[in-house]
């Protein structure tokens, strides 16, 4: 690990600090704040509900991430209806995120955005709670308007503003188990139409395995936003993450795994440094009281390095690679919103334009010997995605109970790629397709509501996929699904809420890793697999008991389960089998007690369903349940936060996701402590 990286990050932030600071001094002046209409959500920017024809949609706020003290934001991810997160790695730095019946590893099937802005990346969210302002999510596709590969559903983190006073800051620090130290910076502030907050992170450690299982991570965020005059603004956003970190591997069997988790069978110590930049620049505009529109320019630069060992499971010699990956798109979104009367109905329509260009340069070599100068290269490859799509999202208020939402979007993605080792495996090609959905929404009383939806998705395969020198495969056609969705949402008495849905999905086509050799000869590649279903219901209760009685007040609980299957229907060989790394249900229960003290008790509970390791349905590499549970304690007051936190306090060793490339069952954090201080000024 380079040391230099903690005198880089304090550098910058200095620097950073001190931009801030003269930006918001220089912008001081009498004259009030004017705003455009309040935002409650940004996925774009339009009132009262995300954009989409109705469904199930979850937002955890700034004072929840708070709350829990969140380490990552899959501390907070996990704990949401039908989230089958996990961090492969241990550290909080390698998240999976999947949502209903779809596997979690490398994301394929969530997309995850910034500020309404995809961020292209297979894994891993790069940006830490210190930066987020609240996390929304919508379970299931919702392609009208955000196109295609969400199947699973989305992940909007909407950075942080820089809140209602002239200047807030907020340095805290804090430590615990294997070695943790983090050290954390929030600046923010508003002055007469200028809002602006900068936010660092420094973590490092040594990780839980007895070696090879270090980590450091540099996070910066900085966000601004300029009120240009009553009806437009200006805001300028980037996220810069670093992160440097080893890769222990697994293990062949869960009893070896059972038997001691901190155990590390492999060699060399495999490296995987990765360095983000994420940013956009958007301008809104309210032209009349029912004409508006956005225009967001937004870019993303990712590169990594992974030295790997990738025996199989049990394999007695080294099978390294080293793998050099860079990552870029650049794109533009436009969002155009008209609110009218249609007769006695209210019209509220949303049409847009998106594109972007997304490459991919990637270089394997092969090293059998474990030397990695001695190795030879087993690809070279450059490719590049243009997306391009149009898009209408029609939503009607036939009566103030009812709403109804049609939308249809037009999509096309060509495909560049170029085989630098072998030119006869490069070319152009392309696929377009039209994507409908339909969804409605009753408010049967100010309590209740019912709602149900009709989605086409697609995941078009990237170009990567299809030219991988490892796993690629040119003839990968689009994955199609259709999902059908019931729902309700319930709020019968001020201390209860509870949420409940229903769905059904049929994918074609769907996109599989599957494994094509084994042994000393173990091989993957991309393929088609026929048709599959996928189904679940799901549900969430709520209480604030301090509605029932005064000395119950600041006490609060919730619970939330998912039942769920995914299955092969049309397959030559797998027809009939369950889809891999799908848990069969999903368990997450929690509570807190506020003092009237400033001292707050917390507790969550996640429990992870069963679920099978690979495409056979091989009884012998089944990934076993687990259930987890964390505490923490924590003192607020006007100026000073403190906590301790209690990580998986029954010690339970457990493995969060089986996969052969990395030697088997990856293993979970077994019990651990962070305890920590911030400064509120």
């Amino acid at each position: 690990m380079k040391r230099s990286k903690q005198i880089v990050f304090v550098s910058q932030l200095v620097v950073m600090i001190a931009f801030t600071i003269i930006a918001g001094v220089a912008q001081e002046t009498e004259q009030d704040v004017v705003s455009l209409e309040e935002v409650k959500v940004t996925a774009p920017r339009v009132e009262t509900e995300i954009v989409d024809v109705p469904g199930s949609t979850t937002i955890i706020t700034r004072e929840e991430i708070e709350n829990y003290r969140a380490s990552s934001v899959l501390d907070v991810v996990k704990n949401v209806t039908a989230s089958g997160a996990f961090d492969e790695s241990g550290s909080g730095n390698t998240q999976n995120f999947g949502l209903r019946a779809y596997e979690a590893w490398r994301g394929q099937n969530t997309v995850v955005m910034f500020n309404g802005i995809p961020v292209r990346n297979f894994f891993n969210v790069p940006i830490e709670p210190v930066s987020v302002e609240r996390i929304e999510i919508l379970r299931g596709p919702s392609s009208v308007v955000y196109g295609g590969r969400n199947a699973s559903g989305i992940i909007n983190i909407v950075t942080r503003t820089g809140g209602d006073r002239k200047l807030t800051i907020r340095p805290e620090i804090s430590g615990g188990s294997f070695g943790l130290q983090k050290y954390g910076l929030f600046i923010g502030g508003s002055s007469a139409d200028l809002t602006y907050h900068v936010s660092g992170l420094y973590k490092r450690g040594d990780g839980f395995r007895d070696r090879n299982s270090k980590y450091e991570v540099m996070n910066f965020s900085a966000r601004l936003v300029q009120q240009i005059d009553e009806r437009s603004r200006l805001s300028l956003n980037a996220t810069y993450w670093d992160g440097d970190k080893e890769f222990a591997g697994g293990f062949v069997t869960m009893e070896e795994l059972r038997k001691d988790s901190t155990k590390v069978f492999i060699d060399p110590v495999q490296e995987w440094p990765q360095r983000f930049l994420n940013g956009n620049i958007s301008y809104e505009v309210q032209f009349t009281s029912a004409h508006s529109a956005e225009f967001n320019l937004f870019y993303g630069l990712r590169d990594q390095v992974q030295i790997l060992d990738l025996r199989g499971p049990g394999a007695p010699e080294p099978r390294v690679g080293k793998f050099i990956r860079n990552r870029g798109n650049l794109g533009f979104v436009g969002r155009y919103r008209f609110n009218t009367d249609l007769g006695n109905m209210k019209s509220a329509l949303v049409t847009g334009v998106d594109i972007e260009w997304d490459d991919f340069d990637g270089i394997s070599l092969n090293a059998p010997n474990g030397i990695i100068e001695t190795g030879n290269f087993l690809g070279d490859t450059s490719t590049g995605n243009l997306i391009s799509a149009i898009y209408a999202l029609e939503t009607l208020y036939p009566t103030e109970a009812l709403r109804v939402a049609a939308g249809l979007r037009y999509e096309r993605v060509d495909y560049k790629t170029e085989d630098n080792l072998n030119p006869e495996r490069s070319g152009d090609e392309g696929v377009d397709l039209l994507i409908p959905a339909f969804g409605a929404e009753y408010t049967l009383s100010d309590k209740a509501s019912v709602y149900g939806n009709i989605v086409r998705t697609f995941r078009p395969p990237r170009a990567q996929e299809l030219i991988d020198p490892l796993i690629g495969n040119p003839d990968l056609n689009p994955a199609i699904s259709y999902k059908y969705e019931l729902g309700t949402r319930v709020r019968p008495l001020k201390l209860i809420s509870l949420t409940a849905a229903a769905y059904f999905e049929k994918y074609s086509n769907d996109i599989l890793r599957v494994q094509t050799g084994f042994g000393e000869n173990e091989e993957y590649q991309y393929q088609n697999g026929g048709e599959t279903t996928r189904q679940g219901v799901e549900g969430e209760v709520r209480l604030w008991l301090s509605e029932i009685s005064k000395s119950l007040e600041g006490l609060s609980f919730f619970v939330n389960g998912t039942i769920q299957k995914g299955e092969f229907t049309t397959h030559p060989t797998l027809e009939g089998n369950e889809v891999p790394a799908v848990p069969e249900n999903l368990l997450n229960f929690g509570g807190r007690y506020e003092s009237p003290f400033g001292i707050a008790l917390t507790f969550v509970g996640n429990h992870m369903g069963e679920k099978w390791g690979d495409l056979t349905n091989n009884p012998d590499l089944i990934i076993p349940s687990y259930t987890i549970l964390n505490g923490l304690v924590s003192y607020d007051n006007e100026f000073l936060s403190a906590f301790v936190k209690l990580n998986n306090l029954l010690d339970e060793e457990y493995a969060v996701n089986y996969f052969p490339p990395f030697h088997g069952y990856l293993p979970g954090t077994p019990r651990n402590f962070e305890a920590g201080v911030a400064y509120k000024y």
